[in-house]
């Protein structure tokens, strides 16, 4: 009589925790990969990043006295990596696109960095895009929401 209900309720255990197991692995970020991206962009040594951010399957990587910025978004079937040396670079401002006539709804969130010469060039970080396809659901607003945060922790550096 009790076999069954033990294996009945290794079963429902089974049903519950494996599907909220699996939801906890896809959300977070593997520590290997990021180390390995910020060893692929470190310049031969120049850079030394650490993690400064992360939200979802985002990551902002900071070299605080070098002055490097790196964005790397693991929500694409490819991870997404942008490099953005400060050194070079006059200010920072949070570029958003929003639908005609729907100034509620964004279409695209990015970085734009500005040269401190008129030689160098503007560089942009897109942060969300409407057309981007997304391994995990991304929404507008939430996005919108955090690259506010980021955009601060930018400026500041």
């Amino acid at each position: 009589m009790e076999t069954p209900i033990l294996i009945i309720g290794f079963i429902l255990i089974a049903m519950f925790v494996a599907p909220i197991y699996l939801i906890i692995k896809n959300h977070k970020i593997d520590d290997k990969k990021v180390q390995t991206i910020f060893t692929a962009h470190n310049q031969n040594n120049k850079f030394n990043f650490a993690v400064q951010l992360t939200d979802k399957k985002k990551v902002l990587g900071v070299d605080a006295q070098k002055r490097g910025l790196l964005y790397i978004d693991f929500n694409q079937t490819e991870p997404y990596v942008q490099f953005v040396n400060l050194e070079e670079q006059q200010n920072c401002t949070l570029v958003t696109a929003t639908e005609p006539g729907n100034t509620s709804r964004f279409k695209k969130l990015s970085f734009h960095f500005d040269g401190k010469s008129n030689s160098k060039s503007k560089e942009e970080i897109t942060f969300y895009d409407h057309d981007q396809h997304y391994t995990i659901p991304v929404y507008p607003q939430e996005e919108y929401i955090i690259a506010q945060k980021w955009h601060e922790v930018i400026r500041s550096l």
